[in-house]
């Protein structure tokens, strides 16, 4: 059979002694070594007598209907049952108990282990002998837990481990996570796997000898490239459908067209005026038009503000729900329900045609999509960015967008502010700043600060000459005190 091609032949007294094989039905899996030659140079032959862990050994095994209560139950000490009666008397009872393990929990902490390297400078040997000493103690509780529907004991009742290894099964993951967190390089994997941010703003941290970053370091990391999706903001998409103009301006160029359409319009100097209601007309005879400055007075009279109502409605009607409804997330879905069919039966009573119902749908998305306080919010900006000046400091554990891991890295900060160029033109400060550093070819990440209104160009790895000179010109400055609640630490602070 071993000749016989897509066959993998198995020793069963290997199987049986290495890998629990007894038989009663295992499913065991082979894979060819080339395919995998990481894992491979990792995996020591059993038949060769180098296997580094030694036999598995069958984990004790208790049956849930077995157990009893001992002295030091707690149970037992407070009187409540007597030591020998039985613990589980009910299929129910057995049922939430041997759901309750730590095979997850166990298993992440041997990967953890098994990924860690010595620090710089660290005694190898005595890195690798306690290393091998973990895993070996975390693999007799993982046994444990892995039994967790036919067997009542778990990790922590494992004698062997300290028997075996003379470490405390009751406080074995507290010490493997002492030890991790002192060789970080097992750790970057494991905290970076679940994170949202992963491969949408970085890549993973990968620059280790560890097999478990193999597969992110040649395979995925060398074709990734971060997202160009990015967040907008409602507004910006409010000239999709633009209020309702007074009317629609055609050239004259267009007028036999419009007669004989039968399409009625005004004259007005050079222009043609056609009402609103003929646009689709237009359209389908491919006449071009522009939007009148004005908008149509009794659209915006009455559509448009009845919308604006209801959108204030919905905010302070829905704010009273969600005070109302606290957690309970049913009934706040249920009560927004009904909030939605109130609104449906006063949109059919108040537009109760077709083409009503068109103009206040229209209304509503321009109500939806505007903002009355966003002009407002950028004059106090700009008011503000205008006492700002330019600042230069080396910040400590700077979190770039597109790497995973914190470091030291130079920041420019610099204010909202609108310059003359040399040709006349009027440009934002950062831009103006923008092309000097990319007409340098010089690396960063700008980024709109969080509180204040200025653009943060933290530089991956500035010229010595240019620290210098941007040190000296903007390394002292400090933000006066009319606006000490928003000052910003320089480097000598």
């Amino acid at each position: 059979m071993a000749k016989i091609k897509g066959v993998i032949w198995f020793n069963p007294k290997d199987l049986e002694k290495f890998h629990q094989g007894d038989f009663d039905g295992d499913e065991p899996f082979g894979i060819e070594s080339g395919k995998l030659p990481h894992i491979a140079q990792q995996i020591l032959p059993a038949q060769d007598g180098l296997f580094d862990f030694g036999e598995v050994v069958q984990a004790e095994k208790v049956p849930y209907t077995k157990v009893r209560y001992r002295e030091d139950d707690s149970e037992v000490r407070q009187g409540k049952v007597k030591a020998g009666e039985r613990k589980f008397t009910t299929l129910e009872q057995i049922g939430v108990a041997s759901s309750q393990n730590e095979v997850g929990i166990v298993a992440l902490a041997i990967g953890k282990v098994a990924a860690a390297l010595p620090n710089p400078g660290e005694d190898e040997k005595l890195f690798l002998k306690q290393q091998k000493r973990f895993i070996a103690a975390l693999s007799i509780m993982e046994q444990y837990e892995v039994d967790y529907q036919k067997n009542s004991l778990r990790g922590k009742d494992a004698k062997e481990v300290k028997e075996k290894t003379g470490l405390n099964p009751d406080t074995l993951l507290e010490k493997v996570d002492e030890w991790c967190e002192k060789h970080k390089s097992c750790t970057y994997f494991f905290q970076y796997k679940g994170d949202d941010r992963l491969y949408k703003q970085f890549p993973m941290p990968a620059d280790f000898p560890n097999a478990v970053y193999v597969l992110a370091k040649e395979a995925v990391n060398p074709y990734w490239e971060q997202t160009r999706l990015i967040h907008r903001n409602r507004d910006e998409f409010q000239h999709i459908l633009p209020p309702i103009p007074a009317h629609l301006i055609v050239s004259k160029d267009n007028r036999q067209q419009l007669n004989a359409a039968g399409l009625e319009y005004e004259k007005e100097g050079k222009e043609l005026h056609v009402s609103y209601e003929y646009k689709n007309a237009l359209v389908e005879r491919g006449i071009e038009y522009r939007h009148s400055k004005e908008n149509d007075l009794p659209w915006e009279e009455n559509e448009l503000q009845w919308a604006k109502d209801l959108v204030q409605r919905f905010q302070e009607d829905k704010s009273i729900i969600y005070d109302r409804t606290g957690s309970d997330i049913k009934t706040r879905k249920e009560e927004m329900g009904k909030l939605y069919d109130s609104y449906r039966a006063e949109i059919d009573e108040i537009w109760d045609t077709p083409e009503r119902k068109t103009r206040a749908a229209h209304a509503l998305f321009q109500a939806t999509h505007t903002s009355d306080n966003l002009s407002k919010h950028r004059t106090i900006c700009q008011k503000l960015a205008e006492d700002l000046e330019i600042t230069f400091s080396l910040q400590e554990d700077y979190e770039l967008l597109h790497e995973a891991l914190p470091r030291d890295v130079y920041v420019l900060q610099v204010p909202f502010q609108k310059v003359k160029t040399k040709d006349g033109r009027t440009i934002d400060l950062p831009n103006q700043w923008k092309d000097a550093l990319d007409s340098k070819g010089i690396e960063y990440e700008a980024t709109a600060h969080p509180e204040l209104p200025l653009v943060e160009f933290a530089f991956k790895n500035l010229p010595q000459s240019m620290v210098a000179k941007l040190d000296a010109k903007y390394g002292d400055i400090v933000i006066s005190n009319k606006y000490e609640t928003l000052f910003m630490h320089n480097k000598h602070e």
